[in-house]
């Protein structure tokens, strides 16, 4: 069984809370894995993941007799890294809807630079990142590119199975916005739960990992011995474990010019995606 929700991202814009949240709802399953990234695969079949999932193991995590039935990864908003996505999606789910969670896109650039050094992946400056960027594995911009990664979808489903949420939203409205997004799942939207005040992997501070920690992070047994967790109870248990295993990276420390660069670049998609959606997006800074 396949899923018939997807929430595509984007990166560091709150997918996990979002995840969650859904998830609290009688009538969503939302997969255990969050970021199963099954979708996730270049042209020539090879898996950007590190935990390739078979396609029973990947159905398995949607065994439900919930009508909705979702998962989120965020690499399903990386276009062109890898390209086909929402084909490949169509072809086995064909009547799925998409939940697209974007912030302050030059916000997000940062933030996902800074996840990025925290995890040891990237030991680059942001200067460096500017003026060397390095392709294919570059996507700090692309997943920004909120417009562009949209009409990936829209080129094959219809706009109305596209939902764009802003994470600033999430944050105030928290309860207005959810309730949006079950009216668009078609489920009761008068839910409401207690829960809906945590946040989950969402924090002021960016965290690096040593080597030995990152790798028992991401190593599939961690993903099995801790996936059947709720989130909640797993923030409150695992939390203090990974921020003993780790130090923090100061953020956002860039000046003026670094936010002008990613500003520059990043404006003409941030008003194409206000033209799309009808959406003002008030908060940020483009």
């Amino acid at each position: 069984m396949y899923p018939n929700l997807f929430v595509i991202g984007a990166a560091k814009s709150g997918t996990s809370s979002l995840h969650y949240y859904l998830g609290q709802h009688p009538e969503v399953h939302m997969s255990y894995e969050k970021e199963p990234h099954y979708f996730s695969r270049s042209a020539d079949g090879t898996w950007p993941a590190t935990r390739p999932l078979t396609q029973r193991q990947y159905e398995a995590l949607f065994e439900s007799d919930r009508p909705v039935r979702g998962e989120s990864s965020v690499t399903y908003s990386f276009w062109p890294y890898p390209a086909g996505i929402p084909e490949m999606i169509h072809a086995v789910a064909p009547d799925a809807r998409f939940i697209y969670l974007v912030r302050d896109p030059v916000a997000r650039v940062l933030s996902h630079y800074f996840h990025r050094i925290g995890l040891g992946t990237e030991q680059r400056s942001i200067a460096e990142v500017i003026a060397e960027p390095r392709e294919p594995q570059e996507r700090y911009l692309a997943a920004s590119s909120y417009a562009t990664q949209a009409e990936q979808y829209l080129k094959v489903f219809p706009a109305d199975r596209l939902l764009v949420v802003d994470h600033a939203d999430l944050l105030s409205q928290r309860e207005v916005v959810l309730r949006e997004c079950f009216a668009f799942l078609g489920v009761d939207p008068s839910f409401t739960s207690p829960n809906w005040d945590l946040r989950i992997n969402e924090s002021a501070d960016q965290r690096r990992f040593s080597p030995v920690a990152q790798t028992i992070r991401m190593s599939r047994g961690y993903r099995r011995a801790t996936g059947w967790i709720r989130p909640d109870v797993r923030q409150r248990l695992i939390g203090p474990v990974r921020r003993a295993l780790s130090s923090e990276v100061a953020t956002y420390d860039v000046g003026d010019d670094v936010r002008a660069h990613f500003a520059e670049r990043l404006a003409p998609e941030a008003q194409r995606l206000r033209a799309l959606t009808g959406k003002a997006f008030p908060t940020w800074s483009v």
